[in-house]
């Protein structure tokens, strides 16, 4: 007992210097963070092609991505998305350092990168500016971003951004393309558990 309470004593030191370093890295290149007025940002969305009578023929994609408003989302839609993903999503500033902190102690005990602590606003600064790598400096990156993010964007328009951004397998962008493939019907008729398998697969896209 005494050395497994050794252990976690032993984490949370860690877990806490490193917290502690890594904020006050964000926080020294704050000043040389990216400028989002220097950034295009461009989404893909789905070229549908109809006959003369009105009647779909075929869609042309790179990425099936179908936009949609925020206001036309129930709130059940947007909360299964927020509760899944980030529940502190409109309490925070782009980093939710609590629940990254508690990803760290995962970290470390399980020696990998098996939780990453990311809040909506860093994962869309990752889907739309970064890559998919699981290192120290993109995650640097990813913090520099979302700070960025919310100090531009307000909260439903950052929302509005993802929930036409995440990734969804087979070529799937976004919760308007995710309910017509997953339910065949728009994103403000799903229903609160087709909303929430929809957050579900948005975690682990590549079992779906």
């Amino acid at each position: 007992m005494k050395k497994k309470t050794a252990a976690i004593y032993i984490l949370v030191i860690l877990g806490s210097t490193f917290l502690g370093a890594f904020a006050g890295i964000v926080s020294a290149y704050l000043g040389s963070a990216p400028s989002l007025d220097q950034v295009n940002i461009r989404q893909n969305f789905t070229t549908y092609i109809y006959d003369i009578h009105g009647r779909l023929i075929t869609d042309l994609y790179t990425e099936n991505r179908i936009p949609v408003d925020i206001n036309e989302l129930p709130d059940h839609v947007k909360n299964a998305v927020i509760a899944i993903e980030d529940d502190q999503f409109y309490n925070h500033h782009g980093i939710n350092f609590i629940a990254f902190g508690r990803a760290i102690l995962v970290n470390l005990k399980e020696w990998s990168f098996a939780q990453g602590g990311g809040t909506i606003t860093m994962q869309l600064a990752r889907n739309v500016f970064l890559t998919q790598k699981k290192t120290i400096m993109r995650k640097l990156e990813e913090f520099l971003w979302a700070v960025q993010i919310e100090r531009k964007y307000s909260k439903d328009e950052i929302l509005e951004a993802y929930l036409n951004e995440f990734y969804l397998n087979h070529g799937i962008y976004g919760i308007e393309a995710g309910a017509r493939a997953f339910f065949g019907k728009a994103a403000k008729d799903l229903s609160l558990a087709e909303a929430a398998l929809i957050a579900g697969v948005i975690r682990w896209p590549t079992r779906y």
